[in-house]
């Protein structure tokens, strides 16, 4: 009877260490890989119109952006394409859908990702640059807080659309 109440107790001791270390796993996955989170902001549901012609680049579509991502003077580290996929004109209205908080496991940092609401790109979810990991200079926004509701756009890219 003694052996079969240690066998038991080993046994369940061998199970809650396994989901231990499974779930310890997860989390340390979860740390490296980084993980995305959407954040609820002041300036969701808000227009905003392109200053000056920008380019349109595709990109990985991962925890630093999304499939596509504006931008100009460089080609950003986030792509694998030599040319941009397309151009957003002057004055096209953008309409930010979230705001996402991401992390790479040792830096967090917000996205915006905005609607192209008119012009050939019209409908396709777009990236801004912000101070996220591998994102192109000059970023797009003041500042680089983790509050969604401090985030203030730069009037030198984008000025709200008028009413």
């Amino acid at each position: 009877m003694l052996v079969n109440s240690r066998l038991h107790e080993f046994l369940w001791y061998e199970l809650f260490m396994n989901t231990f270390r499974t779930l310890f796993l997860v989390l340390v996955a979860s740390q490296i890989l980084g993980c995305s989170t959407i954040k609820a902001s002041k300036i969701d549901g808000s227009c905003y119109r392109t200053n000056f012609e920008t380019e349109l680049w595709s990109t990985y579509d991962n925890v630093y952006v999304g499939p596509f991502l504006l931008g100009y003077q460089d080609k950003p580290e986030l792509t694998d394409d030599n040319s941009p996929v397309g151009v957003i004109g002057k004055n096209t209205s953008l309409e930010v859908q979230r705001v996402i908080k991401g992390g790479n496991g040792s830096r967090s940092f917000l996205r915006i990702q905005l609607k192209v609401l008119d012009g050939l790109h019209q409908g396709k979810i777009v990236d801004i640059p912000t101070c996220a990991s591998y994102h192109p200079l000059p970023k797009w926004i003041k500042g680089c807080t983790l509050d969604p509701n401090q985030i203030a756009i730069d009037s030198n890219f984008l000025s709200p659309c008028e009413i």
